[in-house]
């Protein structure tokens, strides 16, 4: 990793407070809560593997449901050094750098695609270190949802620019049905793929607790800023 690349990583680290972020903001919350759902029900022996892993926040709800085997790998140092302070195993790595014999049955990339040079290279590299039938689970902003498509419109933005504004180190947009043809490419089954968070637009401006209240509701997965999608590493001849 390049001197400038790091020190990209580390200023990004220090001046967000992920964790805080994630439990104030309804809709982090929100993502949160299908997390927990899905994994209260898994063996707490399976061995995983959180690829940007932040300061460990999605580590650290893992390891308070119980599970016993979960490594963190991030690029950023000051946002290592508070998973550190957790207690929490995590190295500093650049998730091209995995061995490729290494083997995970779930691998984690919340919020963390859409910042990659490489996607589609890093999906293959996943789809590599993970055992027959394990699966990846990701949680990413889409780009198709109704508050960006509308912001869009009034803005005149292109959907990268309207990324970028967002969070200046984001590198891809995806809609959902991009996403899922990218992962089904690579070689994945697609298990679940909610539609999360549907902040609706201009109505945060006229009440904050109506706009909390109706992030809950996707419409039947129409709606939802946020996309969390399940897949599932299968024969490549058996992908549908």
């Amino acid at each position: 990793m390049t001197a400038r690349k790091e020190k990209k990583w580390f200023d990004y680290g220090k001046s967000r407070l992920l964790s805080r972020n994630r439990l104030l903001f309804p809709h982090h919350r929100i993502v949160m809560q299908y997390f927990l759902d899905f994994f209260k029900d898994l063996s707490v022996n399976l061995k995983i593997l959180d690829i940007g892993c932040g300061d460990g926040f999605f580590m650290e709800l893992l390891r308070d449901l119980g599970f016993k085997n979960i490594k963190g790998i991030d690029l950023s140092s000051s946002m290592l050094e508070r998973a550190k302070e957790k207690g929490l195993i995590v190295d500093k790595k650049d998730l091209y750098d995995i061995d490729d014999s290494e083997r995970y049955d779930i691998v984690l990339m919340m919020d963390v695609l859409e910042h990659l040079e490489k996607p589609e290279e890093a999906l293959k590299k996943i789809y590599n270190i993970l055992t027959p039938q394990g699966f990846l689970y990701i949680n990413i902003p889409i780009c198709d949802s109704l508050s960006l498509r509308l912001w869009r419109l009034l803005s005149g933005q292109t959907r990268a620019e309207l990324v970028r504004g967002c969070d200046e180190t984001h590198l891809n947009s995806y809609s959902k049905r991009e996403l899922i043809n990218l992962l089904r490419r690579v070689g994945f089954k697609i298990v679940k793929a909610p539609r999360l968070a549907n902040r609706f637009p201009l109505v945060g401006r006229f009440s904050s607790k109506l706009s909390d209240f109706l992030q809950q509701f996707n419409f039947w997965g129409v709606f939802g800023d946020l996309l969390t999608v399940i897949a599932e590493k299968v024969e490549k001849k058996d992908v549908v």
